[in-house]
Formats: C-alpha cells, structure tokens, sequence
C-alpha cells in the first residue's frame, strides 16, 4: 500500500474515461509529471484498497483537494449517459457525484476543472463544467498553468501595500472681492461707532456685517426705532435717513 503522503501536497483525483490504450497511457504520464511537482494523485489503475469502486470513487471525489475531467468526446458521452447501459459505468458514477457537489455549493465551484489534451476537444466540456477554469495541455505553458491552479501558486504575486504618501494640496484664491462692500468673515468689519448703538439697543450683529443688514435682519420695527431716535440728534455722525421707511 501507498504510504501517507506529506500535508502539505495536494491531493488530485483524475476522472476520464477508457477510450484508448494511448489514451490510459496519456493519464499515466500526467500522474507522473503531477507526482514528480509536487501533487498526489489518485488514478484507478493504481487503486490498492479493498474498497468497491462505487465506494473508492466517492472517497477520492470527497478527498481530493482538485479533480481533474480529462474531456474527450467517449468522456462527455458517458457523463451524460448516452452510452450502452453496462459501458462507461465509472464516468457515469462520477458525474452523478460531480452534480451533486456543484449543487451542493450553488454552483460555486474552485476545485473540479475540465482539462483537454486537443483544442478540438473543448467542445466536449460538460455543460455542467462550462464556466469554470480550463486547461488545454498541449504544451509545457498549458501544463505550468495548470500545476500553478493545483498548488496555489499564480504567476503574478499581489503587490505588497505600503503607507499613503504624503501629497501636496493646491487650493485656489478668489479672483474678485465678495460684492456688496466688506466680505464676511474678511477683511472690513463695521465702525465701532455703528456697532456700539446696535447692541446698545439689544440688536445682533456680527462683525463684517453691514450696519442695515444687521438692523433689517434682527427686526424691521426695531430698525425704524433706532433710526426715528437719530433724527433730531445732532451729535449722530453715521448716515444719513434717506431712504427709511415710513412707520
């Protein structure tokens, strides 16, 4: 018997079906190259345990970390049952499995892959499979994709992050003066000797706010008050009344 493999290989079961002696060959060769970087597979003629198969497929479904579906046209005839009842037993088994553990997921699937040796042969992907990563394996660059998926090693490694960086901020100065004579909150506050009588008399005003904008805005009856309280009075050096309305 086969001894425990180490934790830290994943394990690979590879489901296909027997068209060829070639083709078995094929599968063989694969185990080899997978075994050889780093992966453990598991391939039915190496199947050493007492089990029947029925109960060795769904273990090895179950176990394994991936699962490879090597496509060809004999393999999606037999997933999909349209082969004589005593042929193609073993894909028709898996693929009863493979339906039920997409189900089982919603359909979100980062474990069971489609791999195919010929272009021709992705048009014999399972519908249940289309979608999902693929792998052509006519050549070294199909194979070092795959064995990347396998180990969990992309070719491209996520940035390291690093702290914000220190950047200058441009602000922009207005072009013109506000209207209507001193800015708020600028330059221009009012006279101390119009801001005085305002609070003398219980009127808010803030500082920058123009003399009637200030009386207007705290009351129109308080306003005509102060101004009838100025009119006879000669010491009152601020403007002038035209312009008040009439109580």
């Amino acid at each position: 018997m086969r001894p425990e493999p180490p934790m830290d290989r994943p394990t690979v079961f590879i489901s296909y079906s027997h068209d060829s002696p070639e083709h078995a060959e094929r599968m063989r060769g694969l185990v080899a190259s997978l075994e050889r970087d780093g992966c453990t597979c598991r391939l039915d003629v190496y199947k050493d345990t007492a089990e029947d198969w029925p109960a060795w497929m769904t273990r090895q479904l179950m176990e394994a970390d991936s699962v490879l579906c090597v496509v060809t046209e004999t393999y999606e005839k037999r997933f999909h049952d349209q082969e004589l009842p005593d042929v193609g037993r073993g894909v028709g088994w898996e693929a009863g499995l493979i339906r039920r553990l997409l189900y089982a997921q919603k359909l979100h699937n980062d474990r069971i892959f489609p791999i195919f040796f010929e272009p021709s042969d992705k048009q014999y992907i399972p519908l249940e499979l289309v979608g999902y990563d693929q792998f052509l394996l006519d050549g070294s660059d199909g194979y070092e994709s795959l064995l990347r998926k396998l180990l969990g090693r992309p070719l491209d490694e996520w940035p390291q992050p690093g702290p914000a960086p220190d950047l200058p901020i441009r602000t922009t100065k207005s072009l013109f003066d506000r209207p209507g004579g001193a800015r708020l909150g600028g330059s221009g506050p009012i006279e101390p000797s119009l801001s005085g009588p305002i609070r003398q008399f219980g009127l808010p005003c803030a500082d920058g706010l123009p003399l009637l904008a200030c009386l207007t805005w705290a009351s129109p009856v308080a306003s005509r008050n102060w101004w009838d309280a100025r009119k006879n009075d000669k010491s009152w050096t601020g403007p002038g009344t035209t312009g008040i309305p009439a109580s």
